[in-house]
């Protein structure tokens, strides 16, 4: 195990002008500063960490980081995020009210394999889930994701009073990362015009 330190100590300040590159990259509206701040302090297994990160006035992000270990690499983070500015004016109703997120993070002794398990992401009309595996040596990729959107009616602008009431997908990635093996599902809880339903649907894709 590693022991050169048992404790770690951890200050972070950082901020970037406004139109700057970061915010133009990431494509963020009207390139606002970012701000980031990052404290923590305690034993090197189980060192927890406060973060904030804020783009100006249109989205945040803030949570917990903890350290379970060094070696082997070993953590987990969870948050919550307010990101509808930043999305398309269709698309805001989803995550108002902000989103939850989390994964744990594991890197093998070698440092050839990384795990991402309980990867999650949760807002008022449903949420997302996966387990992401990445081999280094050979980047090759072993990926399961899956999402519904369970608490909520979906509108479809192109027919009057067409709506999907409970939808989700699964998807599986396998494979090297230049020609990945893709299969996937989907499903649509109940089809209604105008409120009553009139059919439900069910589909697999490879």
């Amino acid at each position: 195990s590693y022991t050169a330190f048992s404790t770690l100590r951890a200050s972070l300040r950082g901020e970037t002008a406004t139109g700057g590159l970061v915010s133009r990259l990431i494509g963020l509206p009207g390139a606002p500063g970012i701000d980031v701040i990052l404290d923590g302090e305690g034993p090197v297994n189980g060192f927890a960490a406060r973060y904030r990160v804020t783009a100006g006035p249109i989205a945040s992000t803030e949570g917990t980081i903890l350290l379970e270990s060094i070696s082997p690499l070993a953590f987990a983070v969870e948050g919550n995020a307010d990101i509808d500015q930043v999305l398309p004016m269709e698309t805001r109703p989803m995550v108002q009210g902000g989103v939850s997120y989390g994964f744990s993070a594991n890197m093998n002794p070698t440092l050839t394999l990384l795990h991402l398990s309980a990867l999650r992401m949760d807002s008022a009309v449903g949420g997302a889930k996966g387990d992401l595996k990445i081999r280094l040596d050979d980047l090759t990729v072993d990926a399961r994701l899956s999402a519904d959107l369970t608490r909520s009616e979906l509108l479809v602008p192109l027919v009057p009073g067409l709506a999907l009431k409970g939808a989700g997908v699964a998807a599986t990635f396998q494979g090297p990362i230049s020609r990945l093996a893709a299969r996937s599902s989907f499903w649509i809880q109940d089809v209604a015009i105008h409120g009553s339903r009139i059919a439900r649907a069910e589909a697999t894709v490879d």
